[in-house]
């Protein structure tokens, strides 16, 4: 029985030494991927992300701004075009009397 005991006791310093040994691992293979710029924090994808989001966005906006500026412009234009012809009218009315 004695002989169990210890080989139990073994088994389980040998399978908590396994636990720790494969935790550092993955630490240090999960470091080292840091490191190399393959995996970053969670937090900071998302970060990044949100910022990519945030210039998607802050891109659209100003391509609408753009985009709403020239319409408005372009009604500038056609309301000259329509009181110049407007006052091209008046001229031959006036002159026709």
């Amino acid at each position: 029985m004695e002989k169990k005991k210890k080989s139990n006791e073994g088994e389980s310093k040998n399978s908590k030494i396994d636990i720790t040994s494969k935790e550092n691992a993955k630490r240090m293979s999960l470091e080292r991927r840091k490191k190399e710029g393959e995996v970053g924090c969670y937090i900071e994808r998302e970060s990044m992300r949100r910022m990519s989001w945030k210039r998607e966005n802050e891109e659209l906006r100003k391509r609408g701004r753009e985009r709403e500026r020239e319409r408005e412009r372009e009604r500038e234009r056609e309301r000259e075009r329509e009181k110049e012809k407007e006052r091209e009218r008046d001229i031959k009315r006036k002159t026709e009397r």
